[in-house]
């Protein structure tokens, strides 16, 4: 079969399928300061240490500084999935497929290094995300204040339940386990093996094929087809499998 590569957000939401995140299944969110940081190359001990990450969909960005790190769900023994994540207050680390018990234990990693979670260092944070890998979460992704809390101006909705009224109160960026709304979201599927790069994500790995959700306008989640299962159901609030899914097609495909 042939393995293809690709950017996530080229595909055709026109003829897709309605489907809603699962409630029970919270996502953990970490919110990354604004702090010193590394240049977002590479790291050492791997092959191409030292190079600049980036790929066609996402340019490299020298002089930029913020955490890198890999993201298990998507990677394989030959290629791994780089996720950059800037620090400069706007991002975060979002972990998907995380149980309560995991989610109170990086809590607790979070706490060994400070009460307030942006204000850890870029050494700290990496310590929490490899902590986290070591303890069975591997769905690990960048995300931003315009997806989670939403942007008025722009007419986005905050991505988490209760997340932009509790900012406004408390000027505090959501930490820990959230909810998603029960919005319905349209979703495609990428037959494997595919290749998927997304904003700041560069080379996902999806040997069975990739899930792709629509969660914003002219944004896109790439999900395992396990992980999908898992997190998702139907707008009615009956399970979903990946078999219910549209076949994704290209934009030009779609043209």
């Amino acid at each position: 079969m042939v393995h293809r590569t690709h950017n996530a957000h080229g595909f055709d939401f026109s003829q897709s399928t309605w489907v809603t995140a699962d409630p029970d299944k919270p996502r953990y969110l970490l919110p990354v300061g604004d702090t010193p940081a590394y240049p977002l190359v590479i790291p050492d001990g791997y092959p191409g240490a030292g190079s600049l990450i980036g790929d066609e969909w996402n340019p490299e960005m020298p002089g930029a500084i913020g955490l890198v790190f890999q993201n298990p769900e998507e990677s394989t023994a030959d290629r791994i999935n780089w996720v950059r994540v800037p620090t400069d207050g706007t991002a975060y680390v979002i972990m998907n497929h995380v149980s309560r018990e995991q989610a109170e234990h990086i809590t607790e990693k979070v706490s060994e290094f400070h009460t307030d979670p942006e204000r850890l260092t870029a050494d700290q944070y990496l310590e929490v995300i490899a902590f986290a890998h070591g303890i069975g979460v591997e769905a690990t992704y960048n995300t931003d204040d315009a997806y989670v809390l939403g942007d008025p101006a722009a007419g986005k909705k905050p991505a988490f339940v209760g997340v932009r009224a509790a900012y406004e109160k408390t000027g505090r960026r959501p930490f820990g386990l959230n909810t998603r709304t029960g919005d319905a979201l349209r979703a495609v599927l990428v037959p494997g093996p595919v290749t998927l790069s997304s904003k700041n994500a560069i080379g996902g790995e999806f040997p069975d094929g990739a899930v792709l959700v629509e969660v914003q306008d002219g944004d896109v989640a790439k999900i395992q087809p396990h992980t999908f299962e898992h997190t998702y159901l139907k707008p009615n609030g009956s399970k979903i499998t990946v078999e219910d899914l549209a076949i994704a097609r290209r934009l030009q495909e779609a043209g």
